[in-house]
């Protein structure tokens, strides 16, 4: 490993050797979702911890008569966490000494980085973002290559694949789906914009939460979301025919409806279509399934004419000890 790109190769080829080897892309097309990285170094039987790291994003240590381990630090994002995670994994798998990492880079963010450094960064990226993942999410949400220079979509694609809107940019660049004008145009847009494109006269309590739009190409998926952010529903719905969405699944799953708002697309066109616009805020931390039918309020025993399954998390960055995942039952915040 002599030069910029031999670090990315090695790294890149890394990834792509460790989701052959646990059949990490079979597992998201199951699940749908992100890349489990965390899940991954357990299945490597690599320790994992967070802990409110001083100075330190991350690291990986290799320790005589102990074996290797990965720490993460608690005073970042979830989408950082997974980032720092994934880097450290890369030490771990392309066989570096134990590494204590202050900055970590995305794709292309080269420049005084140690070339070891630059190889877990490729692995990192490679891991969390191929292009497999890419054109999987895409297809699912029906977003063409002229869709993803729209910052919204590419905003929700972030939050699908569980990494920040940034290093979702660079990825598009990365794997040549977009170029360097487009991608410059999307990093131009911070996310508050689109946030707030989305929520219309609605503001979060706080703007560092995630808003997440939700439509039928979410039916059967899987998001991971964070304690604080905002969902916007927005599903067609015949109207004109009786058929409404019902709203009390919703509340059962302990969402809270901000607004509830119909659009008629077509109000010459009697029973023609619309679109049912919910805004909701989250429910607590924990595990939550979304359940949406669309009925005649009146055929309450009738079979649905469409509905809708979601499953979520809502319990954001990782706290201080082991992954939340291997917690005692006890720890973990109630569930629905």
């Amino acid at each position: 490993m002599n030069t910029v790109r031999d670090a990315i190769l090695l790294g890149t080829r890394g990834a792509t050797e460790t989701h052959t080897a646990f059949r990490v892309r079979e597992r998201v097309e199951d699940r749908d979702g992100p890349v489990d990285v965390f899940g991954a170094i357990a299945d490597l039987g690599v320790s994992l911890l967070f802990r409110p790291l001083d100075g330190l994003l991350g690291a990986c240590l290799r320790l005589p008569d102990v074996g290797a381990g990965i720490l993460v630090t608690t005073r970042r994002g979830l989408h950082m966490q997974r980032f720092t995670a994934a880097h450290e994994l890369g030490h771990f798998v392309l066989e570096h000494d134990g590494s204590l990492d202050r900055e970590i880079c995305f794709p292309g963010q080269t420049a005084n980085r140690d070339l070891k450094e630059i190889a877990a960064d490729a692995f990192a990226a490679e891991f969390l973002m191929p292009k497999w993942l890419f054109k999987y999410h895409a297809k699912r949400h029906r977003w063409t290559t002229q869709q993803l220079v729209d910052p919204l979509n590419v905003y929700q694609l972030s939050l699908r694949m569980a990494v920040s809107y940034e290093a979702t940019c660079l990825g598009l660049l990365a794997h040549k789906i977009l170029d360097s004008t487009a991608v410059a145009a999307l990093r131009n847009v911070a996310p508050k914009k689109t946030k707030q494109r989305i929520l219309g006269d609605i503001a979060p309590d706080d703007w560092r939460a995630h808003v997440w739009l939700l439509n039928e190409h979410d039916d059967g998926g899987t998001i991971e979301a964070g304690p604080q952010d905002l969902f916007v529903a927005d599903l067609a719905e015949h109207g004109g025919a009786g058929y409404l969405w019902e709203t009390g699944a919703i509340e059962a799953a302990g969402f809270t409806i901000l607004k509830d708002l119909g659009d008629q697309d077509d109000a010459e066109v009697v029973g023609g279509p619309s679109r049912r616009r919910f805004v909701l805020k989250g429910p607590p931390p924990g595990v939550h399934r979304l359940d949406l039918a669309e009925r005649r309020p009146w055929e309450t025993k009738a079979a649905a004419l469409r509905s809708l399954t979601i499953s979520l998390s809502t319990f954001g960055a990782e706290g201080e000890g082991l992954p939340r995942r291997q917690r005692p039952a006890l720890e973990q915040p109630a569930l629905h």
